[in-house]
This record gives C-alpha cells, structure tokens and sequence, in this order.
C-alpha cells in the first residue's frame, strides 16, 4: 500500500500477501514487491496522482541505502536461518549498491493503470539491486518531493521485530530451520540439548504462529530425541520473559537495571528490571524477626524490620523489605531457588509454605528460611555469573530462578545443570475452560460432544480419527481442558508416534551416558506416576500419528494395563523389578489421519481397546460459517470456501468416481487462520487454494492429472 502523510511524503509498504511471505522467508522475491496499492478510496488515489503529477526526474538516495545495509547487516545475520533462502538476492544488491557513491537516477515511479497500482521500471539494475533490500513489513521506503525531482528513501520499520516474529512458516520450511539452527550450534561446540533451549527461547512466537507441535517438528527432523522435545519446550516457556537484541547499544548499560549476556552470538536482556531490589533477592538471616506468618502487608513488615534493625545493616547484611515479603508471602511450592554458601551454589525447589520454627532455620540443610527445600543440583559458586554473584548481598543469599531465567539459559550453556537435573517449566497459567468453551471453540455440535465425552468416560482409550486438516490435535487438547475444567498443561501430555519410536522410549529402557548406560524413565512411565500422585485430578495422554508407530512394540506389556477395567492393577515391568500400574485417572487419545497410504492397520489387539470417534470437515456446519463470518466480513467470499470445499469433499468421498473416499476429504482448519494484516479477503482465499489445497490434489491424482487440474480450476474460479 501506498499513501501520502500529513507531512507531504508518500509513504509505501511491502504487500504482506501469503505468496509474498513465502517468497521473502522461503527464497527468492515476488514481482509484486515493486507493485504499490493506492486504495480503493477516490480521495486516496487522488492525492498519490496529484503528488506524483510533477516529477520529472527521480532518485534513489544513495545515503539512505547504505545506512539500512548496516542494520540489515545485523538483522540477517541474527536471523540468517530464516532469511537463508533471500541471501543471495541481498548480497547481490549489496555489492551492487556498496561502491556507489552518488544519487541513483531511475525512471519514474508510475501508475499502470487507473486501478490505481504504481509500480518501479523492473528491468532498470537499480531496481533489481533495490528490490533485494526490500523484505516484507521489515523494510518500507518514502518518496520525497524536491520541487519536480524526486528522491526515493529505503528505511527499517519500527517494528521490523515483531513483524519477524508474526511469521507463519510452513511445516517443512521449519524443521530446515531446525536442522540447520542445531548443525550450526554443534559446529560450535556446543550440545544438542542446550541449543533446543535457544531454539526454543529464538523460534517461541515463529513456532506458535505455525501452529506446529513441538513433537512433530523434532520427529521429522535430523535431531529426534525425547529429550530435545523437552529442550526446546523449556526455551519457549521462558522466551516470553527474554527480549531478542540484534545490536548491544540497544541495551542500557546500568547492570542494576538490565541484566546483559551473550550468548550463541545474541544478546538478550530481561524484562522488568530484573536486578533490581524489588525482585526476589533474598538475604538470610532473619531469625530475628520471629515469625512471620501473620504478616499481612508491607508496611507491618516494616515496622517490624525497623525494631530488629535499626540501621539499614546488620553485621554485613543489606536488609531490604520488598526482598523478604518475595519469599514469605509471594514464592510458592514449586518456584526455584538458588542457595550460595558462598563456595557452592545450590538449586532447588520450594516444596512447602513458610512457617516458623526455630529449629528448621538456616542451619537445617532441608529448609531456607522456615520453607522446606527439595535440593537438585549443587556447583561451585564460580559457575555463577558474574552478575548474580555480584548481586548477592552477603555469603548466604537466595534468589528466585523464576525472575531469572536467564541464569538456566546460563548454566544449561555451560553445563553446569543439565534438562534431567529436575529443572521444570515455572508454575503454569491456568484459566478456566467448560464445556460451552469447546462448543465455541470446536465446531461440534453439543449431542456429538457428549457422545465423544461418554465413549472417553466409558472407555478410557478413544481414537479421533479423520481427513488432514479436520482439527484433532486442537479437538484433543480442547476435549481434555473441558472435561479438567481449566487449561492445566501439566494435567496434559502430548507425543508423536513414529516409525522409531520404542518401549525404551515410551516406557523405560537404557540410555548411554558418560560412564556406559543409565536406566531411564520412558514418558508414560512418568506421566502415570504424576498422575497416581494426584488420584483427585484427570490426566489426558494424548498420542498423534498413533499408528504410525510399532504399538505392540511400544506398548509392551502395558497393552493390557490400558484397558479400561485392568486399571489400577499392577503388572511387573520388563526392565526394572517393579509393580506398575495405569491409573484410573489417565485417558488415553490417540490421533490417525485416514488419507495416509503408508500406514499399516492397527494391531488388532490394540485396536479393540480403543474405541474411535470419526471427526469431519466442518465446512456445512452452521458454527463454522459463524467463524468464518467473524473475520471475513465478504459474503462471496464466505460461500465460495463453503460451497466449493462441500462439492470438493462430496467428490472425494465418492469412491466409485474419485478413487479416494471419505477418508481423504478436506478439512476446515485450513480456513481458520484470518487474514494477514494488509492481505485482502480474496488474495486470502485464492493464496490457501494456491498454495495448500492445490498441492494435497495433486497428490491424491498424482496419476490422473485431469482430475486434479479440473478440480483446482473449480476452486480458483472468479
């Protein structure tokens, strides 16, 4: 779009169309980079051809190229494996512009037609090069008026960062991001499992925006390990409390204010202060003080802190209110502490809620201040970095690991801790969620729900089963929150079955370590006994791509324990001389997409322990059309997707004339995700038949062209 401002200047953004996107971000550049909307309003349009009236000659300023080289510089370079595929056309340009010294003179900017589209001469070398500087919704430029000349200005975005990280990338394209990100950390030395965290913490809103899980990313790429899964989980958990810097000069340089690290060459910074006296930096040492349980405010606390202290020290102690209310009255059972003693450092985790006894305070080795300890790692107090050593006010000091994350990206760099020392995601955010929130959410009618939820209720094991693109991982996670009754992540687990996948990793099995093998606990394993611990709670294990994984082979002996009436009976375990059992309060829900040809039939034994709900477009269904009409506000629109996906699928599932069946229908969830911001109805509509549903046709008739190309062309129709 282009449009004058109020300062008299004409001011253009780069399309931000799904086939733009995916030209920018994949490789290679789009034509229409150089085309330019001037609206749909007659007024508009009118002044962008009154402005443009009066040029005669037009440049591009050669100064303000070269100072957005700079910051592209940095900005592709911390980002070089999203932007791989765009490299060469910007190195191109960037030797192109580096050794011009002087204006560029270019043909004018001009209109093609009374559309009211302006576009740049696209086989003058200037624009070639000045296309390769042009990246969507990170770059813009402005064209100043001199009189009758006119100078044409390239510019970074304000908010180039956030655009970045609104991608949307498909599937594939991620995981090359994955393989490449991993390769080059091993390259430097550094460990799979600690790069997952950065990955994690770098690709959080990237990865979200695809609605790509994590276990199907880390399944298909070079690097499948249950352990990375978890990795790169743990990044994203605290990647929202972690801002991404390109240039250091972006940081403040008070360390009081602004904890400042590098690592893997980037530079992050947390948000809110972090080292300053209101957060959680605790001092030991308050025996003094009595109990303090009872106290219910600051300004009690206070008073209290001034009888024991009268001066702002005691014996070397920096006493400070804010820091010991932290601890008493605002970290829970589950926050992480660090210990130092001033030689060793300790994490561990708050196991109980404060109160007073003399004979559990600091000298006891299970307690911190009145508050038990669960210890999990010990270190040398050198392995602290600097600046947490810094802060610490005395020898014996603790601290919150939820205010500072950045410590476990520290220590996990270095390996001093390690992902399997017990060091969890932090305290989840649980909202409430009902059965009325499915119904919104889920285009299911409410006689389906009840039936799936009594078969789930009765069975214990069910099956969603149904075309690709139906919903069944988003019904799944949504099935199991209405029936808990709030979003409780850790009442839920998902995986991903594979070819590869093993009892050693479903179950337990021995895994290599430094010193030979190590028996380790498979993810049911652990999953059931978290959920045997709480008998009060609901558990949902859910399992994608169900059948493609060996299930006799994973499931082993507990192919028995499963079924719903063997429940809370034990049953010896092939590698370790235990009782175990599946508990009452775990439900199992498995996934299976009825198009793929490659998948074996399920293992009857198996198969009978389930039961299998069918789950179907949603395209005739009136809680659809409601979705759809809340952000696509065109009616033709709305009923060429319902209309012309309902006659796609009806020919699809007739098998005498297809050749495919019902099982290979198309979903709705392909039309769920709105517009981009500039993306009109249209382009929106035509860009997923494009580049989503065209591709799926070609490979369901890969043998019968015809068929594909008629159906397409149904599609794409005006």
């Amino acid at each position: 779009m282009i449009k004058i401002t109020n300062d008299g200047i004409l001011l253009a953004d780069i399309p931000r169309s799904d086939a733009v996107v995916s030209c920018q971000y994949r490789g290679g550049k789009d034509s229409c980079t150089c085309s330019y909307y001037a609206g749909d309003d007659p007024y508009s349009k009118a002044k962008v051809k009154q402005f443009m009236a009066n040029c005669k000659k037009m440049y591009i300023d050669i100064e303000s190229i070269h100072e957005v080289i700079k910051q592209l510089d940095s900005i592709l370079d911390s980002y070089i494996h999203l932007f791989k595929g765009t490299m060469y056309d910007y190195k191109k340009a960037r030797n192109y512009f580096a050794y011009k010294h002087t204006d560029i003179e270019i043909d004018k900017f001009s209109t093609t037609g009374e559309r009211g589209y302006y576009t740049f001469n696209n086989k003058d070398d200037a624009i070639v090069a000045f296309k390769g500087l042009l990246f969507t919704k990170i770059t813009n430029f402005e064209i100043i008026r001199d009189d009758t000349t006119y100078y044409v200005k390239i510019k970074i975005s304000d908010n180039w960062k956030q655009e970045i990280m609104k991608v949307k990338m498909l599937k594939n394209d991620l995981i090359s991001v994955f393989n490449n990100f991993m390769y080059t950390a091993k390259s430097q030395g550094k460990s799979e499992k600690n790069a997952a965290v950065i990955f994690g913490v770098k690709y959080c809103s990237i990865i979200k925006n695809s609605s790509i899980v994590i276990e199907e990313l880390i399944a298909d790429s070079k690097y499948f390990s249950p352990d990375l899964v978890k990795a790169v989980k743990f990044g994203m958990s605290i990647s929202a409390d972690i801002i991404w810097e390109t240039q250091s000069n972006d940081c403040e340089s008070n360390k009081y204010d602004i904890l400042e690290r590098n690592i893997y060459g980037i530079h992050i910074k947390l948000k809110n202060n972090a080292l300053s006296l209101d957060n959680p930096h605790i001092c030991i040492g308050w025996s003094e003080m009595g109990d303090l349980s009872s106290i219910q405010d600051k300004s009690d606390l206070s008073d209290l802190h001034e009888n024991c202290y009268p001066s702002k020290t005691k014996n070397g102690r920096a006493q400070d209110v804010s820091q010991i209310w932290t601890f008493v009255k605002a970290m829970a059972i589950g926050d992480y502490v660090v210990y130092g003693d001033g030689k060793n450092a300790h994490i561990g985790k708050i196991v109980s809620n404060y109160y007073f006894d003399e004979t559990n305070g600091d000298q006891h080795p299970g307690y911190v201040n009145n508050r038990k300890v669960e210890w999990l790692k010990s270190f040398a107090y050198s392995d602290l970095p600097k600046e947490f050593k810094n802060s610490l006010c005395s020898s014996r000091s603790i601290f919150s690991l939820n205010v500072y994350k950045s410590l476990i990206l520290e220590l996990l760099e270095k390996g001093v801790v390690d992902m399997d020392d017990g060091i969890e995601v932090t305290q989840e955010e649980t909202v409430e969620y009902t059965k009325e929130d499915f119904l919104v959410d889920v285009f299911m009618t409410n006689e389906e729900y009840d039936s799936l939820y009594n078969l789930l209720k009765y069975k214990r094991n069910v099956i969603l089963q149904g075309a690709p693109g139906v919903g069944k991982t988003y019904l799944a996670k949504k099935l199991a929150y209405s029936i808990i009754g709030c979003t409780s992540a850790s009442q839920v687990e998902m995986i991903q079955f594979h070819q590869n996948y093993s009892y050693e990793d479903f179950i337990m099995g021995y895994k290599p370590n430094e010193n030979g093998f190590e028996l380790k606990d498979g993810v049911f394993y652990k999953f059931c006994k978290r959920a045997a611990e709480e008998p009060d709670k609901e558990f949902f294990f859910i399992v994608d791509e169900i059948n493609r994984g060996n299930l006799s082979k994973i499931f082993g002996e507990l192919m028995m324990l499963i079924e719903g009436d063997k429940r809370g009976k034990a049953i010896k375990l092939a590698y370790k001389d235990e009782e175990f059992f599946v508990p009452e309060n775990v439900y199992l829900i498995g996934m299976m997409n009825t198009a793929d040809r490659s998948l074996a039939m399920m293992d009857y034994a198996l198969r009978r322990r389930f039961s299998f709900f069918e789950v179907e477009p949603a395209f005739k269904k009136e809680a659809f059309r409601r979705h759809l009409e809340s952000f696509i506000h065109n009616g033709l629109i709305v009923n060429k997707v319902i209309n012309r996906l309902s006659d796609l699928n009806d020919k699809i599932a007739d098998e005498n004339t297809s050749g495919l069946g019902k099982g290979f229908c198309i979903g709705h969830s392909y039309f769920c995700v709105e517009p981009v911001e500039g993306q009109s109805e249209n382009d929106w509509y035509k860009s997923i038949i494009k580049f989503e549903i065209c591709p799926l046709l070609d490979e369901y008739w890969w043998d019968d062209k015809s068929k594909a190309d008629n159906c397409k062309k149904e599609l794409l129709k005006d």
